[in-house]
């Protein structure tokens, strides 16, 4: 009996654990690479960025690659135009997002999107 009240205790707490980051009727989310991400539709994923300072709104085509990037206010959507470097070597293939400065800008390609497309806590962006 008591081994049975313990493995009852015991799912208790991880069921309480398991849930309580959630909010009754809030969809799941996923954290990825700093950025926790809320899947919305087949096509439209919402990431909360810069610790939650902006929404990175990303929608994609039928054959599930990055077609758009966008954000509300008081953040800034942008396009280089010129590429991205990082310690002055092009970004040549980037699959994911990668974050510049002290976390003001968050930019998304290339090759897809191309240009890349920032998402920026201040302008100019990027």
């Amino acid at each position: 009996m008591k081994f049975e009240l313990a493995l009852l205790a015991m799912c208790a707490a991880l069921l309480c654990v398991s849930c309580s980051g959630r909010r009754c009727g809030q969809r799941p989310t996923v954290s990825v690479a700093g950025a926790e991400e809320q899947v919305v539709g087949a096509k439209y994923v919402e990431q909360l960025v810069f610790g939650g300072k902006c929404k990175a709104k990303l929608t994609y085509d039928e054959d599930g690659k990055l077609a758009n990037v966008d954000t509300d206010p008081p953040c800034y959507r942008g396009e280089a135009v010129r590429g991205l470097s990082v310690n002055g070597e092009p970004l040549m293939e980037n699959t994911g997002a990668i974050t510049f400065g002290t976390a003001t800008s968050r930019c998304y390609g290339p090759p897809v999107p191309s240009p890349p497309i920032c998402i920026c806590t201040k302008k100019p962006c990027p």
